[in-house]
């Protein structure tokens, strides 16, 4: 008898597990082979944005950017920190919508850069496929600083690219919510944490950030932590490092010169 999930609504990556299991006759290792290749993929996705915001940052030349690019697609490849995804059960989920948030990202980037609307229409196909995987609900902030790095901030809260992203956003994070509390997600996830929502997404931040330069804690799920509030200074921490990132995520986006 079929198991009917009462989860978060992810079409994509349960077809993908379901078509590769009719193919394969539920070969294990096929699974983890298709993981690791769509890991691949998104390091060779990474290397082309990198390559686009390098060359939008107004690098001389070609040679220094496409070296900068390959070197950190492959610490993306090979971080020790990103294991989990292509080596757990339900990793796929984190990959496809890495793999359509980087495709979003790429055709936001020519949408602007050249003006043509097929490609922001190719960005938000993209992103629809990446929300049907795995919602991404604070797309719209990347969006935001998309825009704002090429037309300002004026020009960024006129662009009506901004807000079909954002209605795009909007109504995905409804969905979450209706089908968190429908099916009781939300409830029982919150009874072990501590803390607001905020305070625990600026702990996260830090999490990630100190995995990423010292991935020294080799473990893919953190326990709760009691400490979580704003009197804790890792939060202020994160919400510092949230911030930073901001602000040189507009640096490419000033000389306005496409890749």
């Amino acid at each position: 008898m079929a198991e009917i999930h009462d989860d978060l609504y992810q079409p994509l990556p349960i077809l993908t597990y379901a078509v590769e299991w009719e193919l394969t006759d539920g070969n294990v290792t096929s699974f983890r082979r298709s993981d690791v290749l769509l890991h691949a993929l998104n390091a060779l996705l990474l290397w082309w944005v990198l390559t686009h915001l390098f060359g939008r940052a107004g690098w001389p030349t070609v040679a220094p950017r496409a070296l900068v690019a390959w070197t950190l697609s492959l610490l993306w490849a090979l971080h020790p920190a990103l294991v989990g995804t292509y080596a757990s059960d339900m990793g796929r989920t984190h990959l496809l919508s890495t793999s359509f948030a980087l495709l979003a990202l790429s055709f936001h980037l020519r949408a602007l850069d050249t003006g043509r609307q097929r490609y922001f229409l190719a960005a938000v196909l993209a992103l629809l496929l990446a929300m049907l995987t795995k919602a991404i609900v604070g797309w719209v902030l990347v969006a935001l600083v998309l825009e704002a790095a090429s037309l300002g901030w004026r020009g960024a809260a006129r662009s009506w690219r901004v807000y079909v992203i954002g209605f795009i956003c909007v109504c995905f994070a409804a969905l979450t919510i209706y089908t968190s509390t429908v099916f009781g997600g939300a409830v029982d996830a919150s009874k072990g944490l501590f803390g607001d929502p905020i305070a625990r997404s600026a702990l996260a931040v830090w999490i990630y950030f100190r995995d990423l330069v010292a991935p020294f804690w080799l473990t893919f799920w953190h326990l709760p932590d009691p400490r979580t509030g704003w009197t804790y200074p890792l939060v202020w921490l994160g919400l510092a490092l949230s911030l930073a990132s901001g602000c040189i995520s507009l640096v490419p986006g000033r000389s306005r010169k496409p890749a």
